[in-house]
């Protein structure tokens, strides 16, 4: 027996073979080699629910540690859920020419099954981000920051500012109705300014949700908060992200009311001149794929 190393070459039995032959190949020798053979095609296909890693039923089944296509972990079958209705010889799904990524060849589209279905990375719902230029935002009527511009010295760059003071608190603000694929949750927030004054600043946000025909004067949410740090060359600076739950009770397509502040009075706010705010970024998480 070299199943299923090998493939095995069985010598039929003649019309006058015996029993017990010279040289081991009686029938009764045959008949155990046959024994040997169904015996080893039941261990390389396996019982129902097999935990043997190289049985055909545990590798069918068991998308977590199965589908080893070409021997290796990397080329496991992980997607579920993928209709393939109409998919032909001539369109179906490949690994591109570059090795890198999945693609369709041919017409057609992937058809996820459910509105609410999604395309995940790594096993994680993917993002998504929008960035809000100061320019897209207003100064609050009570305690707003001035409005200034940044031009370069050489190459003339510009950029429209908010020019938070270094002594009090001050406040701008911008709306936007988020996707109606985001999932709901918390979102992540990079602060975009330029300074040249060596210190610290500390950016905050807080967020109000608002649905149809709610009073517009509800409290923000929790402030989410970041500082950054400035020396005395005029520099873009780029913060970490801060994470942000949005108040209020949040659903799709709601109008999100933003208000961005610069915590004067933190210990990590030591710069004694005006932050300019060129922008914010939020980033979210897409809980479905499509916004329908």
């Amino acid at each position: 027996m070299t199943f299923p190393t090998t493939l095995d070459n069985f010598t039929n039995p003649t019309a006058t073979q015996t029993l017990v032959a010279a040289g081991g190949n009686g029938l009764a020798a045959q008949i155990t080699d046959l024994n040997d053979a169904v015996e080893a095609l039941e261990a390389k296909v396996g019982v129902d629910s097999s935990a043997v890693a190289t049985s055909l039923d545990y590798l069918l089944k068991n998308t977590t540690s199965g589908h080893f296509h070409d021997g290796t972990g990397s080329k496991k079958v992980l997607a579920t859920n993928i209709d393939v209705t109409g998919l032909t010889a001539e369109r179906y799904v490949r690994v591109n020419a570059a090795g890198t990524a999945l693609e369709i060849y041919g017409s057609g589209d992937f058809n996820l099954p459910a509105a609410t279905s999604n395309i995940t990375v790594a096993g994680s719902d993917f993002t998504r981000s929008r960035f809000f230029s100061a320019t897209e935002m207003v100064a609050a009527t009570t305690g707003g920051p001035a409005q200034g511009q940044v031009e370069s010295t050489n190459q003339k760059v510009n950029a429209g500012t908010w020019d938070f003071d270094s002594a009090a608190v001050e406040y701008t603000a911008f709306i936007w109705s988020l996707p109606k694929n985001w999932n709901l949750g918390a979102v992540y927030v990079t602060f975009y300014w330029i300074a040249g004054t060596a210190g610290g600043v500390r950016w905050s946000i807080d967020a109000i949700s608002q649905a149809d025909l709610l009073a517009n004067d509800t409290a923000y949410g929790t402030a989410a908060a970041v500082s950054d740090t400035a020396d005395a060359t005029i520099r873009t600076l780029i913060s970490a992200d801060a994470t942000l739950t949005i108040g209020g009770t949040v659903a799709a397509g709601d109008l999100v009311y933003f208000r961005v502040a610069r915590q004067v009075a933190h210990a990590d706010d030591t710069m004694a001149a005006d932050a300019r705010l060129a922008g914010v970024k939020i980033k979210y998480v897409v809980g479905q794929f499509s916004e329908g």
